[in-house]
C-alpha cells in the first residue's frame, strides 16, 4: 500500500512540474509575442524621453496604442494619474485585490491637473501592509507630449516609466508607454507578465476616456 501511495504521489508531482514547465514555456514564448502587438518596430527600436534615467536597462518593453482624438484632449486623462487621484485606468478590481485601494476616474478632474517635475505620484497607499508605499517621481513633463517619471525599487535600482504623445496626419494619437529598469527584484520577475497586461489595460482605458469625451 505505502508503495503504492509513493507512485501515485511521484505521478501527481511528475504532471504538477509538467504543467508548471508549460507554463513557464508559455510566459517565455508568448510574451514578446504579446509585448509587439499593436507597436511598430521604430516605435520599439526609437530613443524616448526618460531613456537616459537606465541607460543600461535589464529590463525594458514599450507599448503603444492608437487614440482617435488630439495630443491637448487625451493629455489631461494622463496628467492625472496615481492612486490618491485618478488611478491608472487599468483592471481595478486586481489593483485593490493586492490592496492598492485604486478608484479610477471617468471624468477629468481640474485639482489633478497641475503637476511638475520632482512631484511625487504614488502607486500604493502609504504605508503598505506594514513597508513603506511605493510612489514615483516626475522626472520630464512636456505638456501634452511627455510624461516620465522615474522610481526607486526597493532593492535600490532605479526604473523609469515614460509615456509619449505623437499626433498623427490623420488626426488620432500613438501613445507609446515605455518601462526600463535595472536589476529587478524577483517579485518583479514574477510579476512582469502582469505588470504588461496592467500596462495594456492602462492604454485601452486612456483611450477608451479620450475618445468618448473628444467625440
Amino acid at each position: 500500500m505505502t508503495r503504492t501511495r509513493s507512485k501515485s504521489r511521484l505521478r501527481e508531482l511528475a504532471k504538477a512540474s509538467g504543467a508548471a514547465l508549460l507554463v513557464l514555456a508559455g510566459i517565455y514564448f508568448i510574451v514578446p509575442w504579446y509585448l509587439c502587438q499593436d507597436t511598430m518596430v521604430e516605435e520599439r527600436s526609437a530613443s524616448l524621453p526618460g531613456d537616459q534615467i537606465v541607460s543600461t536597462p535589464k529590463t525594458t518593453y514599450t507599448l503603444a496604442t492608437t487614440i482617435d482624438a488630439t495630443p491637448s484632449e487625451i493629455w489631461p486623462w494622463l496628467v492625472q494619474v496615481g492612486q490618491g487621484r485618478a488611478g491608472f485606468y487599468t483592471h481595478e478590481w486586481i489593483e485593490n485585490l493586492l490592496g492598492a485601494d485604486i478608484h479610477n476616474a471617468n471624468r477629468i478632474v481640474p485639482a489633478l491637473q497641475d503637476v511638475s517635475a520632482g512631484d511625487r505620484i504614488r502607486l500604493t497607499p502609504d504605508p503598505y501592509f506594514g513597508q513603506p508605499g511605493q510612489f514615483m517621481t516626475v522626472a520630464a513633463i512636456e505638456p501634452q507630449h511627455t510624461l516620465v517619471f522615474e522610481q526607486t525599487l526597493p532593492n535600490g535600482s532605479k526604473a523609469s516609466w515614460a509615456f509619449v504623445l505623437r499626433a498623427q496626419d490623420d488626426g488620432t494619437t500613438r501613445l507609446l508607454s515605455r518601462r526600463r529598469g535595472g536589476a529587478p527584484t524577483l517579485f518583479d520577475r514574477v510579476m512582469r507578465p502582469g505588470y504588461v497586461y496592467m500596462d495594456r489595460g492602462m492604454l485601452r482605458g486612456i483611450r477608451k476616456r479620450a475618445e468618448a469625451g473628444s467625440s
